[in-house]
């Protein structure tokens, strides 16, 4: 209770109990005033002027008491008045007597107007019944009555309204009640938008075959619709105290494990739940189902229930099953027949690389080690002699690697004077010395992506050694005039024509570059050592070089093939085909003969005696001794050109290897 309220409430007694107490000593005094003597009169005037003093101070807290009272009616005026609640008092007849001011506001009046007027005027009519009904039934049970009507607001359409009675009566015991009036149009609105939501919801789940349900996870209890009932092959209507353990119960043994616990852990992480099992039905039937729920917490945080639907997915499964057993098929079909077309891709490749390095059985292997090196990644070594194809096989192995699509660089790091080795390999920025005037890219940053081809390793000096192992070990380098580094995604295939390890030990090569670069080495073999391979590169370079020249020449003396599969070849397949294009330079005719091989001769390493032991033996006629020597002269100074000393000498070397097969066969 407030201060303004205790100061009214006090304020009567007081006020009584002064009046009286003067009252009775105003009727005492006549009496007994002659009978008193001064002394006593004096003590009376004295107690007089005390209780003046008494009655003053009770009338100065009667003032105050007053105000107070004033006050608080006006603060009650003023809350009752501007109340977020309409309050009406009525009569038992319904008549207003009392209306606050949010209550006009409600009606769309003012209060003076509302005063004496039915409240049914204001009522819509279809609700006046329920308001006589509920009115009824609180002057006869004195029970509060709370209740929801629409009203009409003046001039406007109507709104709903939630309304609570409570009986009282007025000072002359005449019975009333007091009317609470709340605008719940808005929640009203959005319940009726609710339920529009859920009935389409309902239709739509309906529509598409899903069912809907709702766990109590505090109490264990559960509920759900028609379609949940039926997909789970349920006839009975579900009873009430159906427990969510009930769930489970369906789920095949196999599955339930699974949704056992990926149902605990969504609930102790409150996320989301989905899960596809199988469920078997009362009629032993098994179906796929599909299920998804929420979680939702009560007002202390609690995870307190989950809501969810459910749908037969079995159908969807066996369509899915189906085409993943289609599919499987075509896949084994497409599987098959791309092994068919790799292995004739395998077998093109095969054909192709033997059309460029040969058909020994020597050449085999290496073709077979070249498809394995093209798979990996690996740094190489390819050692071999000059000619050999080293440079060619690099290119091979790159075309056939998964870096086909980037750059293919050749490098002699021995050409490069080693002042120009970092901007030729690595680049500069621009300005980073007098005459660059524009940023360029080094050899390695153009082969990002692709191979880098390093010919002849044994020639590198140490200090482009150093640089490359920097390269090799960090696949990055600074460009001259930089300080942020360029990554460079490469592969490095290095040659040589000479025996690396040997160069290692004598300290010429760095042991580190050998070993980053040596991931894989292959050695090729000359060709004095895949003999049968010469054959196969004198008619392709014939048919090359003669298409080159346009000259009709398609056929080859045999005697030509015999002549120059016995030579040592030290250039190798590089110079067989330089001594087959001359040859068929020289050609006049549509043969190449030995005559025009042996034109061409004086200028290669073919010894001079095999010349002229190989054009006597290929004489089928025997020969008189004159007539041999006249051939053989002849021969011999075709192949010295005309040199009669050199001749002379080839001829006595001759002589001796004639002799010496003679004695030969003849043992």
């Amino acid at each position: 209770m407030t201060k303004k309220a205790t100061s009214a409430a006090t304020a009567a007694p007081l006020r009584r109990l002064a009046e009286n107490f003067v009252q009775t000593r105003t009727q005492q005094f006549p009496q007994d005033l002659q009978h008193l003597s001064d002394e006593k009169i004096q003590h009376l005037f004295h107690e007089l002027q005390v209780q003046q003093i008494e009655l003053e101070m009770q009338h100065d807290h009667l003032n105050q008491a007053q105000a107070d009272l004033e006050a608080s009616r006006e603060e009650y005026f003023d809350l009752y008045d501007l109340a977020p609640v309409g309050y009406l008092t009525l009569t038992d007849l319904g008549l207003i007597r009392q209306a606050n001011l949010t209550a006009a506001e409600l009606l769309g009046v003012t209060k003076d107007t509302l005063i004496n007027r039915m409240l049914t005027s204001f009522i819509w009519p279809k609700d006046v019944d329920s308001y006589y009904l509920h009115l009824k039934n609180l002057f006869v049970t004195g029970k509060k009555q709370v209740f929801e009507i629409r009203l009409q607001r003046h001039g406007d359409r109507h709104f709903w309204t939630r309304i609570e009675t409570t009986a009282m009566r007025d000072s002359e015991d005449n019975p009333l009640c007091r009317l609470v009036i709340s605008d719940i149009s808005a929640h009203r609105q959005a319940e009726e938008a609710l339920s529009e939501s859920e009935n389409r919801l309902r239709i739509a789940l309906e529509a598409a075959h899903i069912g809907d349900w709702e766990l109590d996870l505090i109490q264990g209890k559960a509920s759900w619709s028609l379609r949940y009932g039926q997909i789970f092959g349920l006839g009975r209507p579900l009873p009430d105290n159906s427990s969510a353990d009930e769930f489970l119960e369906f789920v095949h043994p196999e599955d339930r494990p699974r949704v056992d616990a990926s149902l605990k852990e969504s609930t102790e992480s409150c996320r989301e739940w989905y899960s596809e099992f199988r469920i078997i039905r009362p009629d032993r039937e098994v179906r796929w189902v599909w299920a998804r729920g929420s979680f939702f917490k009560d007002n202390w945080g609690r995870v307190g229930k989950m809501f969810g639907m459910v749908a037969d997915i079995t159908e969807q499964k066996m369509a899915e099953a189906k085409l993943k057993r289609s599919e499987e098929r075509q896949r084994n079909l497409e599987r098959n027949s791309l092994a068919g077309k790799i292995r004739d891709l395998d077998d093109k490749i095969e054909s192709s690389l033997e059309m460029q390095l040969g058909k020994s059985t020597v050449i085999q292997n290496i073709i077979r080690d070249i498809k394995k090196l093209a798979s990996t990644d690996f740094s190489l070594i390819i050692e071999g002699e000059t000619g050999t194809g080293k440079s060619l096989i690099a290119n091979i192995i790159h075309n056939l690697s998964e870096r086909a699509q980037g750059p293919f660089i050749v490098l002699d790091l021995s050409v490069i004077p080693e002042n120009l080795v970092e901007s030729e390999l690595f680049g500069y920025e621009k300005g980073a010395f007098t005459g660059a005037d524009i940023r360029k890219k080094g050899y390695f940053e153009i082969a990002n992506g692709g191979t880098v081809f390093i010919d002849e390793l044994q020639n590198m000096s140490p200090f482009i050694q150093k640089k490359i192992l920097i390269v090799v070990d960090e696949k990055r380098f600074y460009p001259v005039g930089s300080n942020h580094p360029v990554q460079s995604d490469m592969r490095i295939i290095g040659a040589t024509n000479t025996n690396i390890k040997k160069a290692v030990k004598e300290q010429k090569f760095r042991e580190d570059l050998y070993y980053r670069l040596s991931e894989a080495t292959l050695k090729l073999p000359p060709l004095r050592d895949r003999r049968d391979d010469i054959r196969f590169f004198i008619q392709k370079f014939l048919l090359e070089v003669s298409s080159e020249l346009d000259k009709p020449i398609r056929t080859i003396d045999d005697q030509v093939f015999i002549f120059l599969r016995q030579q040592q070849w030290p250039g190798n397949v590089r110079e067989l085909k330089n001594v087959i294009r001359r040859a068929v330079l020289f050609c006049e005719s549509n043969t190449l003969t030995l005559e025009d091989v042996i034109r061409v001769l004086s200028e290669t390493n073919v010894s001079p005696e095999s010349v002229i032991t190989h054009g006597l033996h290929r004489q089928f006629i025997p020969l008189s001794m004159s007539e041999a020597e006249k051939y053989a002269i002849k021969m011999a100074l075709s192949y010295t050109g005309g040199n009669k000393t050199r001749a002379a000498a080839a001829l006595q070397i001759t002589l001796k290897t004639l002799l010496t097969k003679i004695k030969k066969y003849s043992l």
